[in-house]
């Protein structure tokens, strides 16, 4: 899988999804409407860039290792969620 559904396709309620080891190149800017998601997982992709995801208020997990994503996006993710864990 290279890219994800627009997240009208998912459960509004979600609270975890598991994206790891696929071949995604991007995440939809509407992962902000996912309000409820608790831990999200994408490491071992092809992430270079991340959207905004300030509203991801219930966020405590984000698994990004395995990504080529540059430290300043790293740090740009890691200040827009400051109480989330952030794996790299």
């Amino acid at each position: 899988m290279t890219r994800t559904p627009e997240t009208t396709f998912f459960p509004q309620k979600l609270e975890e999804a598991l994206l790891q080891n696929n071949q995604l190149t991007q995440i939809p800017d509407d992962i902000n409407l996912l309000t409820h998601l608790r831990e999200l997982y994408l490491g071992d992709n092809r992430l270079k860039k991340l959207p905004e995801m300030s509203k991801l208020k219930k966020l405590e997990i984000l698994i990004l290792r395995g990504n080529p994503l540059p430290k300043s996006e790293i740090e740009r993710v890691k200040r827009m969620l400051p109480n989330t864990i952030v794996s790299v």
